[in-house]
């Protein structure tokens, strides 16, 4: 009976390490780039955006400006999440957020401002 238990217990444990491990182990740390795909409004996809991620923290510059979003790392946790709030020449709020999540050897993720929204996929220099 034990070994039976056994058994189940590792066939259990080894389809959780296959559900979760690629996403959840893999080591995001270094330079992400890519270009931004407009879906709405204006946002700066001329150039490349470049994403730099460590273990602890996270920037995300937007079409290779001067800009630079930040974002703090969790261990367990694969989003990323950057922000930025800035005021218009009015005054009024205007922040500025990217989130993204690892797929296979790629980051892909959304841009957004209360005038843009863009999606990006990113590859690691």
């Amino acid at each position: 009976m034990l070994k039976y238990v056994m058994a189940a217990v590792c066939v259990v444990s080894a389809a959780l390490v296959n559900a979760a491990g690629p996403a959840c182990a893999a080591d995001l740390s270094g330079v992400w780039y890519g270009v931004m795909v407009t879906e709405q409004g204006q946002c700066p996809d001329a150039e490349d955006s470049v994403l730099k991620v460590s273990p602890g923290e996270l920037t995300f510059s937007p079409g290779g400006g001067s800009i630079v979003l930040h974002g703090k790392r969790k261990k367990d946790v694969q989003t990323l999440h950057a922000q930025l709030r800035m005021q218009d020449a009015k005054g009024h709020p205007m922040p500025m957020v990217f989130e993204g999540q690892p797929e296979g050897d790629r980051i892909t993720g959304v841009y957004g401002t209360p005038f843009c929204r863009a999606h990006i996929e990113m590859k690691r220099d």
